[in-house]
């Protein structure tokens, strides 16, 4: 099956505008594809590699690229209205004929040869032909738009599965560092009580929470497996072995937000579903239009020639007029041209809802974005603070001035604020490329280059 690309979409981004997120693209060969996959050394698994596997293996996305494909080859065939056909005939029998009863009783052999061509060129109709090329024009441009939504779509689940299951690989680090300080503290409050200078109650204590840990690093390793599944069938990867997941090596927030007016009129313009909505609906008036053409006085006129060689030689030639009026059909073509009308006012109000929907999905993405980085922010001075008072925790129970309480509510409060902080940035950057996706910008992977922050 040949790759998928955005350039195969024509100029659909062109259509789509530009953005301060564009970036350029190339096209992947298949080559490098099977190199990568199939290469058993390849032990890492970045986010760029997930997003081309992705865009070669998907299912979803090469079925929406064949229905364009699809489309292309009806619009083709609807110009060929427009042109003269040509049709060459040849026909030859041979065989016996026996009559047995009757007057010219008797046999006769059969060998006959019939050779002809016949050119038709349609040279005007009622507007037939027209019309029926615009609307499989309309339906291209409709096909082509959803493939690109269809491929935007598939590319932010990638990113979501791909930066789930780098979040899960994180939040696992944190539990065995937690376990690895509660092991710590279980240590020491058993030399303490060895010495004489803890009591048993401290070590039950110390014991219970590094059980504990224990038991939440379990939950984190389940959940790392769990989230690499759902990665492994987003992007079609069927290999045995499990590459590492490598993210980005800065995952800070980068570009500031446009203002959310901005990003409501550029997601009404230049989303992918919108446009197509709006093609649909242009379609169907065109169905509109068709309707009451074959409704009304249809005729047309061809020119037409025949040419036969066979043993009867002839040529005929000549234009060919025709015309049909429906005096009585049962109401049919009636029907049809206030089904198309329907069908017409029954896309516009669905495009209207889908507008709503669109300008509160940018709104939604564009809070949320800002929010999340506002949580990193807090997050990391959370974190900070945590870990500075950890250490003291740790160093007073060391020189005998604090209390075993303080030094495991301290330890979970560390946990805590590291989780909080994975959270946090992984949340950040699925809701960066959401607000990219509802806002009409290009999603990154429909490009080679880049891919990701």
């Amino acid at each position: 099956m040949p790759q998928l690309t955005f350039a195969d979409f024509g100029k659909t981004s062109q259509r789509a505008g530009a953005c301060a997120r564009t970036h350029h693209m190339t096209k992947v060969p298949l080559a490098l594809i099977a190199i990568l996959v199939s290469n058993p050394a390849w032990a890492d698994m970045t986010l760029r590699d997930a997003l081309r596997i992705a865009r070669e293996n998907n299912g979803t996305v090469q079925a929406a690229y064949l229905s364009y494909r699809s489309a292309m080859a009806d619009e083709r065939a609807s110009y060929a209205a427009f042109l003269p056909t040509v049709t060459p005939t040849l026909r030859q029998e041979n065989g016996r004929l026996n009559n047995l009863t009757g007057l010219g009783r008797g046999g006769s052999n059969i060998d006959t040869t019939d050779a002809g061509v016949t050119a038709t060129w349609l040279i005007l109709d009622n507007g037939s032909r027209i019309t029926n090329h615009r609307t499989s024009r309309l339906v291209r441009e409709q096909a082509e738009f959803t493939a690109l939504d269809t491929l935007r779509n598939v590319l932010f689940n990638v990113h979501t599965s791909f930066y789930n299951a780098l979040r899960a690989q994180e939040l696992l680090a944190v539990q065995s560092s937690g376990v690895q300080r509660a092991k710590e503290i279980l240590d020491r409050a058993i030399l303490s009580e060895e010495l004489g200078a803890g009591a048993r109650k401290d070590i039950l204590q110390a014991r219970a929470d590094y059980l504990n840990a224990q038991v939440s690093e379990l939950a984190a390793q389940n959940q790392v497996t769990t989230s690499r599944s759902s990665l492994w069938a987003v992007i079609g990867y069927s290999e045995p072995e499990m590459p590492k997941l490598v993210g980005p090596a800065d995952l800070d927030p980068q570009a500031a937000l446009p203002p959310l007016e901005d990003a409501t009129r550029q997601a009404l313009e230049q989303r992918a579903d919108l446009q197509a909505s709006r093609i649909g609906i242009a379609s169907s008036q065109t169905a509109v239009d068709s309707a009451k053409l074959a409704n009304g006085f249809i005729y047309s006129l061809s020119a037409q020639y025949n040419r036969s060689f066979s043993e009867s030689v002839f040529d005929r030639s000549g234009l060919v007029l025709e015309a049909s009026f429906p005096l009585y059909d049962g109401s049919r073509s009636r029907e049809r041209v206030k089904s198309a009308e329907l069908d017409f006012q029954s896309r516009q109000k669905a495009y209207e809802q889908s507008v709503r929907v669109a300008t509160a999905e940018v709104e939604s993405a564009w809070k949320e974005q800002t929010q999340n980085g506002e949580r990193i922010r807090a997050a990391k001075i959370a974190r900070d603070a945590a870990l500075q008072n950890y250490e003291a925790a740790t160093e007073a129970r060391k020189l005998g001035a604090g209390e075993l309480i303080e030094e495991l509510t301290a330890r979970l409060s560390l946990v805590t604020a590291e989780s909080n902080l994975v959270q946090a940035v992984y949340d950040y950057w699925i809701s960066d490329v959401r607000f990219r996706l509802v806002s009409g910008a290009p999603v990154p992977g429909e490009e080679t280059e880049e891919a990701g922050p």
